[in-house]
């Protein structure tokens, strides 16, 4: 990898914060689900999915969007029964133009491998994500369900 790529992604890195789901987010949930911070010794989702994304390239806000939502749908698809997940990827390849199929489909099997290769055992659902801009520094937020085995500390439900 040349010094100019790493350099790169680097400073791509460096910009890109990942931070706690916002109260905001507990808006689409059911009145009796609660968002809690990410247990002691469970990775943040955010940072997984940072490093799921990493070799790609973004140049704009826009473009890292995107990428978290193909990233996002691509880990849920490794989640789901084969046979739903050919009827997930049949659903979201109508809703593209035809030329984009292909380019699309690579993307999602390609993060599909990275997310089985470096992720296997996180078996959490991606339910929501934000990108936005905070002091000027791209930063997402990922909120996931929990495995059902985790356990929580005991403050964490009223």
């Amino acid at each position: 990898m040349s010094q100019r790529k790493k350099k790169h992604q680097l400073s791509k890195k460096q910009r890109l914060r990942s931070h706690h789901p916002p109260q905001s987010l507990e808006k689409i949930l059911p009145p009796d689900s609660k968002v809690i911070p990410t247990p002691a010794g469970m990775a943040r989702m955010s940072d997984v999915v940072q490093e799921l994304i990493e070799p790609y390239d973004w140049t704009d806000l826009e473009d890292l969007r995107k990428l978290v939502v193909l990233a996002a749908f691509a880990w849920n698809l490794t989640l789901v029964p084969p046979h739903k997940r050919d009827e997930m990827l049949r659903k979201m390849a109508q809703e593209v133009p035809a030329g984009a199929r292909p380019i699309l489909l690579q993307h999602v099997e390609e993060l599909m491998a990275r997310k089985r290769l470096l992720f296997a055992d996180n078996k959490r659902f991606i339910v929501n994500y934000e990108v936005t801009l905070k002091d000027g520094e791209p930063f997402m937020n990922i909120m996931s369900s929990l495995p059902e085995d985790a356990e929580l500390p005991p403050d964490s439900f009223p």
